[in-house]
């Protein structure tokens, strides 16, 4: 087991903006993931699980955008998503939390909705 725990939902989870919120739970995971030696364990399953199940509601996407929005967290807060866009791709955090916000108000919103 790493010896730095999972960054604790209940630092984001009182926020009220769910791009905000997201960006900050994307942010301590994204500071995470290079303290671990390798892919993350059994127990990252669970905790993205949860996550996603924490961070999509907010979003307050219709039925038909509800799938492509948990879809949209799960892979934003995977280690391979972090792994390719700072390790192999050499983006800094930031941009790759920026990123993934606005691919997820993307799919929750839909393509024409820019807001």
């Amino acid at each position: 087991m790493d010896a730095t725990p999972l960054p604790d939902p209940a630092d984001w989870q009182r926020i009220a903006r769910p791009d905000r919120r997201l960006s900050i739970a994307l942010a301590a995971l994204y500071e995470y993931y290079p303290t671990l030696d390798g892919p993350p364990g059994a127990e990252h399953e669970s905790y993205v699980d949860g996550a996603v199940a924490r961070l999509a509601p907010p979003f307050q996407a219709d039925a038909a955008r509800a799938e492509v929005l948990a879809g949209a967290i799960r892979h934003a807060i995977s280690f391979p998503t972090w792994q390719s866009l700072v390790r192999t791709s050499g983006l800094v955090p930031l941009d790759a939390v920026r990123l993934m916000v606005a691919m997820v108000k993307t799919a929750a919103n839909g393509p024409g909705d820019r807001g």
